[in-house]
């Protein structure tokens, strides 16, 4: 019933958000191919550009990319990510290592970080996990990020970057007050891991106790 209603609306007012509602009685009615193709439409008008553009593409490209076709995603995902929104250069640094352009996926990762701080773990732990892109820069980064004077970082990522580089007592302070003040957060299974790394057995077992204690 609401199809030809929202045909009528945008024929007369091409917003996002009457694309996005055409669309979404296409794909309610299971043909996924008018729901592409009014979702391409809406694309093809100049008067709504934009962030708006942007929302649609990267909609398009995880669709595509949740089919395992990052090349179809990446024209979307390349064309979202000029607008520098965190969200959309997310996506086109996604669609890039998927595709194996791991030195562009790391230019919008990077991109990110200098632009909105609180993306660090993200350019941190791909420089990290793919040896691309400047370590050593993105090192002193997340150091910046989660040592200043006005850092307010999930106590857990500040843990697992002192992991990652090996500073497991400072992992562990950052770590126990946490998982002292909720025994069955997401801070304990962590510490339980580096206490056993760094063989505290009996912290190791205290803290499980808690844990299981807290279960039942």
């Amino acid at each position: 019933e609401a199809l030809p209603i929202w045909e009528k609306y945008v024929a007369v007012s091409a917003d996002r958000s009457g694309y996005e509602q055409l669309a979404a009685c296409h794909e309610g009615l299971g043909d996924e191919e008018r729901w592409l193709e009014t979702l391409n439409a809406y694309l093809e008008n100049p008067d709504d550009a934009g962030l708006g553009h942007a929302r649609v593409q990267v909609k398009l490209a995880r669709y595509h990319l949740n089919r395992n076709e990052p090349k179809l995603a990446k024209p979307y995902s390349d064309a979202a990510a000029q607008t520098w929104a965190q969200w959309a250069m997310s996506c086109a640094a996604e669609v890039d290592e998927r595709l194996g352009e791991l030195d562009s996926a790391e230019v919008w990762l990077h991109r990110n970080a200098v632009r909105y701080p609180n993306s660090w773990t993200n350019w941190y732990l791909f420089c990290h996990r793919t040896g691309r892109g400047d370590l050593d820069e993105a090192r002193a980064f997340a150091r910046a990020v989660t040592r200043g004077p006005n850092a307010a970082t999930d106590p857990s990522l500040v843990a697992y970057v002192h992991w990652l580089e090996g500073d497991l007592d400072q992992a562990v302070r950052v770590l126990e007050p946490e998982a002292e003040a909720k025994p069955n957060g997401a801070f304990t299974v962590p510490l339980l891991l580096i206490y056993d790394q760094i063989g505290a057995d009996a912290k190791r077992d205290a803290l499980l106790g808690k844990m299981l204690d807290g279960m039942e």
